[in-house]
């Protein structure tokens, strides 16, 4: 919030200069309580840090926007990426303008300076499902299932496994 406000000052002490409210650089600096070497450098056309993108970023904004967008939908579609593949593919679009690829520390980096990524470790499919295991909601299926038996007067002999995971009739623990 501080660099916020110290933006704000320096805006508003460069155009209290333009606009000849204020004769000079010090005396700006001085009432709008900012460093007298920013305001300096501001007036000269210098940006500031938070503006420029460091020289040693390999990817523009568009690429590293496209790259985000990548990565949200692959997580989207349940296939959240490794930092080793984040590193692979922000290397392909390096090579693919002929630049080297990035470096082991760049996914790191990457996802510190963009908000809308972070770092999670997964867990088992095991483990989830018994967590979501809740004996209320079971029991109302298997309540919905010997009701509709009855409906249509369904025999036992006439249900058959079909899912995946190897289950079998009476053999529930």
């Amino acid at each position: 919030m501080q660099s916020i406000a110290n933006e704000g000052n320096i805006l508003l002490a460069i155009r209290a200069i333009q606009l000849g409210q204020i004769s000079g650089i010090r005396q700006a600096a001085k009432q709008y309580n900012i460093p007298n070497s920013t305001l300096r450098r501001r007036m000269n056309g210098i940006r500031s840090k938070s503006d420029c993108t460091s020289p040693t970023q390999r990817l523009t904004l568009s690429e590293e926007q496209v790259l985000v967008q990548k990565v949200l939908e692959l997580d989207s579609r349940g296939l959240p990426i490794r930092l080793q593949t984040l590193q692979e593919f922000a290397s392909s679009i390096t090579q693919a303008r002929g630049g080297d690829p990035v470096g082991t520390k760049w996914p790191y980096n990457f996802i510190q300076r963009t908000p809308e990524l972070k770092t999670r470790m997964t867990r088992s499919l095991n483990y989830r499902r018994a967590l979501s295991e809740d004996p209320k909601l079971i029991g109302e299926w298997f309540d919905v299932r010997s009701n509709t038996k009855v409906k249509y007067g369904i025999c036992d002999e006439d249900i058959y496994n079909f899912d995946e995971t190897g289950f079998q009739m009476g053999q529930i623990r």
